[in-house]
């Protein structure tokens, strides 16, 4: 993986930790609900980021 990918790469998992605290504030209020939902959006984001970074090389 190059320099350039994992920037993206970590980008990408950033912005799905974000959105998924965001979502999960807004459907339950539960802190504790919102950093799993953020948990398992990030490891979502590596898989698909790292799957597809394989298919590129």
């Amino acid at each position: 993986m190059s320099q350039k990918q994992g920037l993206l790469l970590g980008i990408a998992i950033g912005v799905a930790l974000a959105l998924g605290f965001n979502i999960g504030q807004a459907l339950t209020g539960n802190t504790v609900i919102s950093i799993a939902i953020a948990i398992v959006a990030g490891l979502l984001a590596r898989f698909v980021g790292y799957s597809i970074i394989n298919r590129m090389e």
